[in-house]
């Protein structure tokens, strides 16, 4: 019992208390910082305090990298000297083929029997004598200290319980509301409706009413519900709105998951007051988030405060509940909704105190936060007993064997330490890597074939495939180290497009920074197309060519093929006796930090260490299949070694076959193959100027049309694509937002503009052809409609209204511009000004729902920290919004501005962005 105590107990114990200790210290840090000077926004607070409850659970795994020890060390008898002698460990079989393999485990017998493994083919489990074994150690008492070690245990083991009871009694009371709640009303059912679609909510969750409540409550879990008093008809609508907004948050937030985490985290630190505190400022917090979102989507403080007052005059649900139950419903406190009530009526700041936080405030938060998680988790305050055990322990026992991979869809036994596996993994990388080394030029050509659907599941069982989802195409591919390269694509039968291949001839070439994609829709299809890119926009025209690579990449570029994280040790060698086809090669397997994401590759070692085949995993691994599955056959040249003769790629619901025809390495190329030069009349889409123009002789440009940025200009190259989509009958609303989405392209439907003209944008639109160009395709949709509707781009969106008299125009709406400053004292007065000029050209990554513009002025000015002003005649209680993420603050302005009555522009006055009345010409 004392060795219990003094080897598992005590420092089980310390681990706790010294946990406590540093995590007070660094709540009392974040204490005495809102004390001072509490940051303003509630997603601010919200998010400290999280960060901090984050920083102080990982606290434990946190190196020690000094201190001292605070306990004196157990008093070591010769009994447990001769207790913690070498002791032998697990000693694994030889690895066996995929998927199976043993280990055998180790027997204590006497002193002249020797231990042997249990395959006796295998040398390297050798025989083995063992020592005596030790003499028992003799009972001691417990002593005072011993003593109070159990107590304290025993109360820290019955105070979680009673905690947990409390917990589980309050799920299940809450479970039983939600099982006995009563289905509303049609008229509240298609508000709560219309909410959530509003807000987007993917999650699925339901409305109910109860007679056992007088104020609304979200009960998560799986089958999610808004439960609400039984008198909820009786309510205003904007109050029920305005309720529903803030429920809907917790929803979207997921609180309901974090909820359930910080009431067991409550359970286990019962004895913490100050853990306690944090938890209950989370509380609040986050219901004042859910305030501030409800308030960006146009509800009013005053409202919401009214409607926190009025619940707040009713018998409080809290106060004839049971109080086991109470720890479900935090929220219901007096000081929580009283905290609520005062920010909620603070106008002055009110936009401010809901604005949502940004990306740089986390990363300060985080740094801080980290920063003194490290200093107060590097101490190390441990009592000396923990670290004669560590080290006794350290010192007696052998080096584990590496521990077992999670490899899908069966475990692989790992080689253990200290074999020849470091040797074998140190090989293949010195082999891979003079590969790309010797390899100054590549040039391959292939046949491609695509199998989508059934098509592909006929392919992979062996049977012949049939219908019209089978694509055939010829590629070549050049290459001259990284930064040169040219893949040119066939279409030879292309009935049926699919995911953007073989839709027409394709090129591709990157030389240094810049690459250019060249389409060729065929003839009567329209000209070629072409588009510029470069630096990070290089994304946009490479994603056609990934499908095609993977087998050369594998072949020549194996690490430049990692999906996960760089060669470090989860990169390791886990079997050199795999059985691939018939040979027998080494598996190698790298996975991420979490280890729930898995790639393996197989080595032919009898073939300079060839990569056969290639898996990707990721959750759920009960699917016992990967993600993506490349399979690669090689054939001998007499120059180069082994060569890729044939590769397959099986990713989701496609199956990718290519077949090389012919290839050269290390030839020389011709010199115009990585030229970025265009054929004359191709329509040119240079995203690094943001321009279109036609392509002359002697590389000259005609018909040049200048966009105000590239998201303009890509929304452009869009309308000028081939269309690979058929519109099914559907109002005009939906189809234009399915081609939004389709096309990845913002697009503006003015419905306003529409009531006035007698047009409902649910008018029945539908085109079943394919393959021809994105704007015609709109111009047919519009076309059925009853009157004209024009669209044009402008602001980086796509604007679609019937006051637009021409279809497919462009609108350039120059930006404002400060004049250049005379001198070094006017640069520093522009100096305000210059930070507003930069916010307008920054892209937003948020939404405007349906609210006053003077709401939303608010919002922007608090979101990017500059002084917006309107004039005082103009009406800025006009119900404004704009859903078009990614393009220009100023974007947005005017597009905000256009729904307002009269004509509205916006300058740069000072330090201020003035909103005006623009006088007509």
């Amino acid at each position: 019992m004392s060795q219990f105590i003094d080897m598992r107990l005590e420092p089980g114990l310390w681990l706790p208390g010294e946990w406590s200790l540093r995590w007070a210290v660094l709540i009392a840090a974040l204490a005495v910082w809102f004390a001072i000077r509490p940051p303003r926004q509630a997603a601010v607070r919200l998010a400290a305090f999280q960060f901090v409850l984050v920083a102080g659970l990982l606290l434990p795994l946190i190196p020690h990298w000094w201190g001292r020890a605070l306990l004196p060390a157990p008093r070591m008898t010769t009994a447990d000297e001769t207790a913690t002698g070498p002791s032998i460990a697990e000693v694994p079989e030889p690895v066996l083929p995929r998927p199976t393999a043993k280990r055998t485990k180790a027997i204590a017998i006497s002193p002249s029997q020797p231990i042997v493994g249990a395959d006796a083919n295998h040398a390297d489990v050798s025989a083995m004598d063992l020592s005596p074994s030790a003499p028992l150690r003799a009972a001691e008492p417990l002593g005072a200290r011993g003593l109070a070690l159990l107590i304290v245990a025993s109360l820290w083991s019955c105070g979680m319980c009673v905690q947990l009871i409390r917990l589980f009694a309050a799920t299940l009371w809450l479970s039983h509301l939600r099982r006995s709640a009563l289905t509303p009303q049609a008229r509240s059912q298609d508000l709560f409706d219309r909410c959530r679609q509003e807000i987007g909510l993917r999650r699925a969750i339901r409305l109910g009413t109860h007679s056992a409540l007088t104020a609304p409550i979200f009960v998560g879990g799986r089958r999610c519900m808004v439960l609400v008093p039984s008198d909820w008809e009786q309510l205003p609508i904007d109050a029920q709105r305005a309720v529903l907004w803030h429920e809907l948050a917790h929803v979207a937030r997921r609180d309901d998951w974090a909820k359930l985490t910080e009431e067991i985290l409550r359970a286990a630190f019962f004895f913490h007051p100050l853990v306690h505190w944090l938890l209950n400022r989370i509380d609040g917090y986050r219901e004042q988030v859910c305030d501030a979102a409800a308030i960006r989507r146009g509800v009013t403080g005053r409202l919401l405060a009214q409607v926190l007052v009025d619940f707040g005059r009713r018998n409080l649900l809290t106060e004839h509940l049971d109080p086991v139950t109470r720890p479900a419903l935090q929220f219901f406190r007096r000081r929580t909704v009283k905290n609520r009530i005062r920010e909620l009526l603070g106008e002055d700041t009110l936009a401010r105190w809901s604005a949502p936080i940004m990306r740089r405030q986390l990363a300060g938060l985080a740094t801080i936060v980290i920063g003194v998680a490290i200093a107060l988790g590097s101490v190390g305050t441990y009592p000396a007993s923990t670290a004669v055990a560590q080290a006794t322990i350290e010192a007696n026992s052998p080096s584990p064997a590496a521990a077992t991979p999670s490899t899908p869809p069966e475990k692989t036994a790992v080689l253990p330490k200290g074999s020849d596996t470091a040797k074998t993994l140190e090989r293949i990388l010195t082999n891979w890597k003079a590969r790309k080394e010797r390899t100054r030029s590549l040039y391959f050509a292939w046949d491609s074939r695509l199998f989508v659907g059934q098509a592909a599941v006929d392919r992979r069982k062996g049977k012949t495939p049939k219908g019209q989802d089978i694509h055939s195409g010829h590629v070549n591919y050049w290459a001259e180290g990284p930064d040169r390269s040219r893949i040119d694509i066939v279409a030879i039968d292309s009935r049926k497009p699919t995911h953007n291949r073989f839709t027409a001839n394709t090129r591709s070439m990157k030389n240094g920074m810049t690459e250019c994609l060249v389409e060729e829709p065929g003839q009567g299809a329209g000209p070629p197309i072409a588009m510029l890119t470069q630096g990070r926009q290089r994304r946009l025209t490479t994603l056609a060519t990934y499908w095609e690579l993977n087998g050369l990449t594998l072949a020549f570029h194996p690490l430049d093929f990692l999906s996960l994280n760089p060669p470090s040790r989860k990169f390791r060698v886990v079997s050199e006796n795999a059985l691939i086809n018939g040979r027998r090669c080494v598996e190698i397997q790298n996975s991420n930090q979490k280890g729930n994401n898995f790639e393996n590759w197989w080595v032919d070692p009898a073939r300079d260490d060839v990569v056969v085949a290639y898996e990707f995993w990721v959750p759920p691994l009960q699917s016992r299949e990967p993600a993506s599955a490349v399979s690669i056959e090689h054939r001998h040249d007499q120059t180069h070694g082994w060569v890729p003769a044939r590769w397959t790629y099986d990713y989701g619901g496609c199956l990718v076959e290519s077949t090389v025809s012919k290839f050269a390495i290390n030839e020389r190329l011709p010199e115009d193959t990585f030229s970025l030069d265009v054929a004359p009349g191709t329509l040119v889409f240079d995203m690094r100027t943001a321009e279109q123009y036609r392509a002359a002789t002697n590389g000259g440009k005609s018909d040049v049309v200048q966009f105000d940025s590239p998201l303009s200009l890509f929304t452009q190259r869009v309308l000028e694509a081939k269309s690979d989509v058929s519109i099914e009958p559907q109002s005009l609303k939906d189809a234009l937002e399915f081609v939004a989405t389709r096309y990845g392209i913002p697009i503006v439907l003015y419905e306003k503009d529409f009531k006035e003209a007698v047009i409902s944008t649910a008018v029945q639109v539908h085109e079943k052809r394919s393959g021809m160009r994105v704007v015609d395709l709109l111009k047919i949709l519009f076309d059925q409609c009853p009157k004209p509707i024009g669209f044009r781009i402008e602001d980086e969106v796509l604007k679609v209204s019937p006051k637009f008299t021409e279809q497919g125009a462009l609108r350039v709406r120059p930006a404002p511009s400060l004049p250049e400053p005379a001198s070094s004292r006017a640069r520093q007065l522009q100096e305000p000004a210059r930070k507003i000029q930069l916010a307008l050209e920054m892209p937003v990554d948020f939404s405007i729902e349906p609210q006053s513009l003077k709401d939303a002025l608010e919002f922007i000015a608090a979101r990017y920290q500059i002084r917006i002003e309107s004039d005082p005649l103009m009406d800025s209680l006009i119900e404004v919004r704009g859903a078009c993420p990614g393009v220009k603050l100023r974007s947005l302005l005017s597009i905000l501005l256009e729904q307002c009555p009269g004509q509205l522009a916006f300058k740069i006055d000072r330090d201020v962005l003035k909103i005006y009345p623009e006088a007509k010409p």
